[in-house]
This record gives C-alpha cells, sequence and structure tokens, in this order.
C-alpha cells in the first residue's frame, strides 16, 4: 500500500458484519495472512452502514443476514498510513450457507467468545462476541440506529 501525506489521507468507513448463528457462536474467516476476522468491508458512497454490512456478509459467506444494529465503532489512526472508523454490525444468519472463495477468504469457523480469545484476531471481536451472548440471554441489548 503506497505511503499517503497527511494531506491527502482520507478517512476510511468499514461495516464489520459480526454474524452469529441461533447458538450464540460467531462466524470468523480465515485471511490468506493468517488472521480470523469478521466479514466486512468499505461502505460504498450512498450506502448506510447497515445495508454495507448485509453486502459485506453476502459477498464474502454467502449468507443471508437479519441487522440487528450497529452494536459498537472503533477508530484506528495509524500515522500517515491510515484512518478508518469500523462500524460493528451485530448480525444473525437469516438463511444460505457459509461458503467462501479462497480471495476474500480461505477458510471459516463458528466459534465462541472463548474460543476466539485464543485465536488470531482484532482485540475486540471476543468481547463483542461476550456481549452480544450475554445481552441476548438478558434481552437488554442496546443498538445504536442508523436510521
Amino acid at each position: 500500500m503506497p505511503k499517503r501525506s497527511k494531506e491527502n489521507r482520507q478517512i476510511e468507513i468499514i461495516a464489520t458484519a459480526h454474524v452469529f448463528d441461533k447458538s450464540g457462536k460467531m462466524l470468523l474467516l480465515k485471511q490468506k495472512n493468517g488472521w480470523w476476522t469478521p466479514p466486512g468491508g468499505h461502505v460504498e458512497k450512498g450506502e448506510s452502514i447497515i445495508n454495507a454490512a448485509i453486502r459485506e456478509a453476502k459477498e464474502e459467506t454467502g449468507l443471508d443476514v437479519e441487522p440487528l444494529g450497529i452494536f459498537s465503532l472503533r477508530e484506528v489512526i495509524n500515522g500517515v498510513e491510515g484512518h478508518w472508523i469500523f462500524f460493528d454490525v451485530v448480525c444473525e444468519v437469516e438463511r444460505g450457507r457459509v461458503t467462501v472463495d479462497g480471495i476474500e477468504a480461505i477458510d471459516y469457523l463458528w466459534v465462541t467468545s472463548e474460543e476466539a480469545l485464543g485465536m488470531k484476531t482484532h482485540a475486540s471481536v471476543p468481547g463483542i462476541a461476550t456481549k452480544y451472548v450475554s445481552q441476548r440471554q438478558s434481552d437488554s441489548v442496546h443498538w445504536i440506529n442508523d436510521q
């Protein structure tokens, strides 16, 4: 990736689809670099955060998902390399079967939050899974609405 100067750096908006099955396990995709990540990618101009998460989940996994809402957001600033804002959208599987194409991802796993702790993944992933499961059990999920 070419280096960017602060003058021409743009903020990149990313929608991450944290997809859960009926048992509360989260879907993680194995990238070619060995990292395990939820599906996600850039929000396109004119696209909502929620619709971007739905699209990315479908493109990267083949699954149709039902978004429950924006769970959290994170900001990553890496000097002159980049500036990203990640919107973590919690989704549940509506229908479909996971397929990976070897380009976006090379493998997948359904994992518990405890299992995610031992994986090479972003530090926020196990915490999002833990919060989702605990709030789902207590029926007190609080979403950020993007409407």
